[in-house]
């Protein structure tokens, strides 16, 4: 029963490790995409040029469409980092896959899904209940763009007001930019 209780508690260490690790990329994230996706007055605005970071990107939360106004990948050191964002909300998501260079499945990467009021919930490797997948299906290293599909059952993150959990399925991203 000990170990049981050991083998827990390093499983909770493992995956909080990495949440401190990037949760200074969550935030730099979340500000990006906002920042980036907010718009100036019409009155100033020229003929609107495309956004480098809003791709075809969507997903459904609990059985409710979610695409979101822009998207993104960042390289944190060797894994790539995908970062979703809604303007005007807090609503956002962050997928951890890992260092890939070449298109593959990812199984149990890091979700992190959170929404205004500090409720978030997780996948993660020790997180009981949760799961997640990510394929990859291209990866453009010259013109840095990927593309692929994704799911999870995310559990609620503990400290935080968030119930039950929350499923995402049929998720997609299509010529998502790699920053």
């Amino acid at each position: 029963m000990r170990e049981i209780k050991i083998q827990k508690a390093a499983a909770y260490l493992s995956a909080m490790k990495h949440i401190c690790r990037y949760s200074l990329l969550v935030a730099f994230g979340t500000t990006v995409l906002f920042t980036s996706a907010c718009k100036k007055s019409k009155a100033q605005d020229p003929a609107p040029a495309p956004n480098p970071i809003n791709a075809n990107f969507s997903y459904k939360l609990d059985g409710t469409v979610v695409t979101p106004t822009a998207a993104l990948a960042s390289r944190v050191g060797t894994d790539l980092v995908i970062s979703a964002g809604q303007a005007g909300t807090t609503q956002s998501l962050i997928i951890q896959i890992g260092g890939i260079t070449a298109p593959t499945t990812i199984t149990n990467p890091i979700f992190n899904y959170a929404i205004t009021g500090g409720s978030a919930w997780m996948a993660a490797t020790g997180f009981n209940g949760s799961t997640g997948s990510v394929r990859v299906t291209a990866y453009d290293a010259v013109n840095k763009k990927m593309s692929g599909t994704f799911t999870a059952t995310m559990v609620p993150f503990p400290g935080t007001p968030a119930m039950g959990s929350k499923i995402i399925t049929q998720g997609q991203f299509t010529d998502l930019v790699i920053q």
